[in-house]
Formats: structure tokens, sequence, C-alpha cells
């Protein structure tokens, strides 16, 4: 994964910030992170049970708690700065693996890349013919790209369109609730933790929205590889 960071210097940040429980946006965060995981359970249902799975971006402890969960036959977990002596130390836009897989799960990782269509060719390359792909990036009217971390934004029609350009046929769409990280946690960083209980109510409300996807701070999206 060419990127404009280093991304094992970026990884080893990121982990500390998430694990210091002092931090005033601590439980925010963490409502945030599991929302998500919850998300795509939802959207994942039975796919993964008894199946070949394949996870691009693994070291977030996040992403951890999610494999665990799916029911999968055999789960390969890669990332370019792996934590754990089960990730292999790869390019998700460049694997180099030979096997296929009915699931691949790339969750908030095409922002980061610095080419997104060798990305997503990769990612059909690694399906299965009648494989599904489960997507997430950040929606870039809830999160824009800041040009470091996150190199480029993805609007929720300019997503789709992405996918569909290179022969993903959309499922499912999902959203979560919006300005998480615009309002939420600047809010939860001051010490205003009513606002959290508050964001718990609006994503109730979220969850039973049909277009919630054109809404939220990050696009959930399930698609399957088209032959």
């Amino acid at each position: 994964m060419d990127s404009i960071v280093d991304y094992e210097e970026y990884n080893d940040k990121a982990t500390k910030y998430l694990c210091d429980t002092s931090r005033n946006d601590y439980q925010a965060q963490l409502w945030y992170e599991l929302g998500r995981n919850e998300i795509c359970l939802t959207m994942l249902g039975d796919l993964c049970k008894d199946k070949d799975v394949i996870d691009l971006g693994s070291a977030h402890w996040v992403e951890k708690a999610l494999l665990k969960q799916i029911g999968a036959r055999k789960i390969v977990k890669l990332d370019i700065a792996p934590v754990d002596e089960d990730i292999l130390k790869l390019d998700a836009c460049n694997t180099c693996l030979v096997d296929k897989f009915d699931v691949v799960i790339c969750r908030e990782l095409i922002e980061h890349v610095a080419d997104a269509d060798k990305l997503l060719t990769e990612i059909k390359r690694l399906l299965k013919d009648d494989g599904h792909l489960l997507i997430t990036t950040p929606n870039a009217f809830g999160l824009p790209p800041d040009g470091e971390a996150h190199i480029r934004g993805y609007t929720p029609r300019g997503f789709i369109q992405a996918l569909e350009r290179h022969g993903f046929k959309i499922l499912t769409k999902r959203g979560n609730v919006q300005s998480i990280f615009l309002v939420l946690m600047p809010l939860a960083e001051m010490g205003f933790h009513w606002a959290l209980d508050e964001y718990k109510e609006i994503a109730e409300k979220m969850a039973e929205t049909p277009n919630s996807y054109y809404f939220g701070t990050n696009l959930f999206i399930l698609a399957k590889k088209e032959v």
C-alpha cells in the first residue's frame, strides 16, 4: 500500500491513542467503533459462515473483534503494519496470493491507499466468481479527506459509482450517525458527555431510516462480484 504516510508509524500512534482510556472522548470512540461492527455484522448475516474470508487491514483491534464473530471456516488477515504473528505483512493492492475467497472485508482502507483502482482490481481478483465484498469508507460529506492519512474521500454516489465501475453489483448499503468526528468527538473531548447519550438516541432513529447510507459519517456497502 504505497501512500503519503508511513503506515507503521501511523498505526502505532493510532493504537496508542485508542488504548488511552483516560481521554474524555474514549467512551464516544469506543461506541463509534463497536457500532461500526454491529452494522457490518448485520449486513454480512451468515455470508461468512463456514466460508473462506480475507480481511484487508487487520491490525486494528476493532477488526479483530469483528472477525471473531463472523463464523468463517478460514480467515486470512493482512496489513501493511501488522501487530500480530497471524497477520500477513502484505500490500492490499498487490497481495500476490493465489487463493480465492468467498468474502473480502475491506473496512476504512480505500481512503488511505495511493491507487484505489488498483485496490479494487485486486479485490475482484481475490474473489471467487460468486464472492461478496463488504467495504466501508468515510462519507466525504461527514469526514472530508485531510490529504495526509485520508488521501481521498468518497461521496455516497461516488462510492457506488467507483464499485460499479470495477464490476461490483451493490446489494445493500447502510450509514451510521452523521458528524461523529465533526461534532460528537469534539464535544466529548471537551467533557460534554451528554452528547454521547443523545447520539445513541439518534443512532436508533438512523437504523430505522431506509436512506441512512446517504447521511452517515461512514459508508457501508455489501456488493457481489459480477462476472
